[in-house]
């Protein structure tokens, strides 16, 4: 994740980038500078979910996509898409 002043907006094109990449709470509060509460409360505000369930869609929207537009097996879709240990 590059370093960025903080907003949801930028928050939420950093994880739409960086999904793949181990990603908490605790890495997003340290990259922008600001506590994980007010990245939570803020996320929450604009898109109605919590950062790490924005995570946890974004990643699931990219594994359709990859199952509906390629041959990967289900172990490197789970890969693909920043999950570590898909077993």
């Amino acid at each position: 994740i590059s370093t960025r002043d903080w907003s949801s907006d930028v928050c939420s094109s950093d994880l739409d980038e960086h999904f793949r990449e181990p990603i908490t709470m605790e890495t997003l509060a340290a990259h922008f500078h600001v506590s994980a509460s007010h990245i939570s409360h803020e996320v929450n505000s604009a898109f109605h979910v919590s950062p790490i369930n924005y995570l946890i869609d974004r990643r699931i929207r990219h594994a359709q996509w990859e199952l509906a537009s390629t041959d990967h097996s289900l172990k490197d879709v789970a890969l693909h898409a920043g999950y570590e240990n898909p077993s």
